[in-house]
C-alpha cells in the first residue's frame, strides 16, 4: 500500500519498480533520460524494495557503478550521472 500512496502523493515522479516486467535496457534508458534532462534519480535499496529481485538490483549495480553517490537517508542515494 504504501508504494501506491506514494504514487498518488507525487505524481509527477517517475518510479522504476522492481518485480514482473522489469528490463534492464529500459531501466537504463529512463534513468539517461532522467539524466539528460537534469532531473535528479535517486536509489532506495530499503530491505523490502528489493528482497526477491536480486538480477534487478545487478543489473542497478552495471548503471550506477562509475557514478557518484550521496546517502540522502538510511537506504536511499541521489546518484548523479556517470559522465
Amino acid at each position: 500500500m504504501d508504494y501506491y500512496r506514494a504514487l498518488g502523493e507525487r505524481p509527477q515522479w517517475q518510479i522504476l519498480w522492481s518485480g514482473w516486467g522489469w528490463e534492464g535496457r529500459t531501466a537504463e534508458a529512463r534513468i539517461r533520460d532522467a539524466w539528460s534532462h537534469h532531473i535528479p534519480v535517486y536509489l532506495c535499496q530499503g530491505p523490502a524494495g528489493w528482497l526477491y529481485f536480486e538480477d534487478e538490483l545487478l543489473d542497478l549495480y552495471f548503471i550506477f557503478r562509475q557514478s557518484k553517490q550521496d546517502q540522502v537517508a538510511p537506504g536511499l542515494f541521489r546518484i548523479y550521472p556517470d559522465y
